[in-house]
């Protein structure tokens, strides 16, 4: 399963920044991602992510500079420089370049020429470092005139820089409004996918209310063999903490003695519910959270392997257990069919008796 990164730019707003780093771990989080994190020293920034066991898994490029913009290519040159110390210092592996909203009297075709030009120039200077860069669409209504605006314009302005180091950031909140067809947009486009973000829509809020099926999506990019981090980008209607009810499932429990992977030992998360196809493989997957079979109790780190030195055994334990689990969730399947097939004898036995 993906594993969830916060992002503290909109969630845990109840605490200064600083302190979202700690909010976040304490949630189960073990990835960060925040737009702007230029107000306080990167040095200050690296001390949070071994204290509270998380890493910076995205940033933003400083908004100064625009990528899509003609005129603001200096200043897109040194927000990049930026950047790159933040992300060399924080080990964070993605920065994001925002394309921007050109005047409306910009021409078009020269707003795409700086934009592929600022894209070759920042793939190329950040691809030593060991730092991937993305370009996101953004919805034109929420943020009106935005250069980029669909995963299909991304993946032409892609072929025009050609460049190995510069991928897509797919926010799929974004992506619904824009044009909708996520999952065919999803297998469209995962070659070059690097990031997802999701948030339910209309509202922006969490994902477990409004017209995306999430957990059908979760399940798609997982049987894709997507494994990088999903973005949580939304807006809490309340609390962030309790908004989360949605994500305890897959969430981190903590840190697994000498593994630096994760453990959790609570019954309710960690139990099995035999109805909703993958769950435990989706808990396994993501891991940190203790899988239980009527012969096998296990912890699994966030890599999927056990904690502890015999990690043979481990990798055996889990694949006994996602065989056995398979197997249960065909054996429930043809219960299901059967019962389905009784209900519709006993449904035409009573009409027919009416």
């Amino acid at each position: 399963m993906p594993r969830f990164s916060a992002n503290i730019g909109f969630m845990f707003n109840e605490v200064p920044f600083v302190d979202r780093y700690a909010a976040a771990a304490q949630a189960g989080f073990r990835g960060i991602e925040c737009p702007f994190p230029y107000e306080v020293p990167p040095d200050e920034l690296a001390q949070l992510l071994p204290r509270h066991g998380v890493r910076q898994v995205l940033c933003n490029l400083p908004p100064d500079g625009m990528a899509a913009i003609p005129g603001q290519e200096e200043a897109f040159a040194a927000g990049l420089e930026r950047a790159l110390t933040y992300a060399r210092t924080l080990n964070c592996p993605r920065l994001h370049a925002m394309a921007g909203a050109p005047p409306a009297e910009m021409n078009r075709a020269d707003c795409e020429a700086v934009y592929v030009r600022n894209l070759k120039w920042a793939a190329e200077t950040l691809q030593p470092h060991g730092v991937h860069l993305l370009i996101e669409p953004i919805n034109t209504t929420g943020m009106p005139g935005y250069f980029l605006h669909t995963a299909t314009q991304a993946r032409r302005i892609m072929d025009q820089v050609s460049h190995d180091n510069l991928f897509l950031q797919l926010d799929l909140y974004h992506c619904q409004i824009m044009t909708g067809n996520l999952s065919d947009t999803i297998k469209t486009h995962l070659e070059v996918i690097d990031h997802f973000q999701i948030a339910g829509h209309p509202g922006r809020h969490e994902p477990d209310v409004g017209e995306i099926n999430y957990p059908y999506l979760f399940d798609l990019i997982d049987d894709l063999g997507y494994t990088g981090w999903v973005g949580c980008e939304y807006r809490p209607r309340a609390d962030t903490v309790a908004g989360l009810g949605w994500l305890r499932p897959f969430l981190d429990g903590g840190d697994c003695k000498g593994k630096g992977g994760v453990e959790a030992r609570d019954t309710e998360r960690g139990a099995m519910l035999p109805r909703e196809r993958g769950y435990l493989a989706r808990m396994i997957r993501l891991g940190g959270l203790e899988a239980r079979t009527p012969r096998h109790t296990v912890v699994l780190n966030e890599t999927g392997r056990g904690c502890g030195d015999d990690a043979a055994r481990w990798e055996a334990v889990y694949e006994q257990i996602w065989v056995t689990w398979k197997r249960w969730n065909r054996r429930f399947d043809r219960v299901d069919q059967r019962l389905d097939q009784v209900y519709e004898v006993l449904s035409l036995s009573k009409h027919a008796r009416l």
